[in-house]
């Protein structure tokens, strides 16, 4: 198989894959708006009803707790943390693209970090001067 060939079949399939997670999405987009509203009745119910859980012979609901934390003064947060040394209010990770720039500059990782470029393959539609024949799938 030559290229041309993989690269058409490559994008009829990947279209298509579109193309159907769209139709699903459209489809699933009235359940998931049921769903939400029975789970927000079922949260009423129990708020109404000052339970934490209700037990039934069709399963139980009960109430969880999400929490979000996001930040509002990005620069008196990190004064807080670093002034009072609360380290375990943060999340340490590397910045991809900072890193990708320090190993381009360095030749190396930064110490304590690993940097794993994966190479992988994009594939786009032809250009306006290409011409491309859309039977050949």
């Amino acid at each position: 198989m030559d290229f041309e060939t993989r690269i058409r079949n490559y994008r009829f399939v990947r279209d298509e894959i579109k193309k159907l997670d769209e139709e699903h999405e459209s489809f699933m987009k009235d359940r998931r708006a049921l769903l939400s509203w029975l789970g927000n009745d079922l949260l009423n119910m129990l708020n109404a009803t000052g339970q934490d859980s209700a037990k039934t012979q069709a399963g139980t609901a009960y109430i969880t707790t999400q929490v979000s934390a996001t930040l509002r003064d990005p620069e008196e947060f990190r004064r807080f943390v670093i002034d009072g040394q609360r380290w375990e209010m943060i999340d340490w990770r590397a910045n991809k693209t900072a890193v990708k720039d320090w190993v381009a500059e360095h030749r190396n990782e930064p110490p304590g970090v690993s940097y794993n470029p994966i190479r992988t393959v994009g594939v786009r539609a032809p250009t306006k001067k290409q011409k491309e024949d859309p039977t050949d799938v």
